[in-house]
């Protein structure tokens, strides 16, 4: 949701970048392993200076990344923001799971999704590119449903994500139900209830 008054002025990190400072996108077209016929688009946004060094690079990965890439100009704002405000990272812009012949029920959804972006996301994008393959250098990040497959998966998978971010998130009735069925995610619930 957008709300603009007469005064507001676009921020500047939304323009078009100056053609140095863009990165580049890479398209991946996934399918996993994991769950055999589930695939997905990966849009992977690689910064600017990436080619022609040899650092290795944070990654954060975006559920269902499409909204962001095209509506929330992410990538502009990357380009803008890199290096000057914000590290270089690279960033996977997670498309929406299809799920095929298989698609798991409502309380399966989330845990196939984490599994999926766990055991075999993070280590296609570790093996293709110059990524730093510790949880201190990974993110997390969802929106609305997606928010909690994110929270799902920083503290139902310690060990892959040092950081999380989440935004506007959107419970409906089966993950509340998911939530109360997971001791880890229940505790993180008491948490978000006690905040908010």
């Amino acid at each position: 949701s957008s709300l603009a008054m007469p005064g507001w002025v676009e921020p500047a990190h939304l323009a078009e970048a100056p053609e140095e400072r863009r990165g580049r996108m890479e398209t991946i077209e996934f399918a996993s392993t994991v769950r055999p016929g589930a695939t997905t688009t990966l849009h992977v946004y690689v910064p600017a200076g990436y080619d022609s060094g040899s650092a290795l690079y944070p990654v954060a990965y975006v559920l269902d990344g499409d909204g962001a890439r095209t509506q929330g100009l992410v990538p502009r704002s990357l380009d803008n923001l890199m290096p000057d405000r914000v590290a270089p990272a690279l960033v996977v812009f997670r498309g929406r799971m299809n799920w095929g012949s298989t698609r798991p029920g409502p309380l399966e959804a989330v845990p196939a999704a984490v599994s999926i972006l766990v055991k075999d996301i993070v280590p296609l994008i570790d093996a293709r590119f110059r990524t730093i393959a510790e949880p201190r250098a990974r993110a997390v990040v969802g929106r609305a449903e997606e928010a909690v497959t994110a929270v799902a998966t920083a503290f139902g998978e310690p060990g892959a994500f040092g950081a999380l971010g989440i935004q506007a998130v959107f419970l409906l009735d089966v993950d509340n139900t998911l939530l109360d069925n997971d001791r880890v995610l229940t505790d993180l619930r008491g948490h978000l209830e006690r905040q908010f």
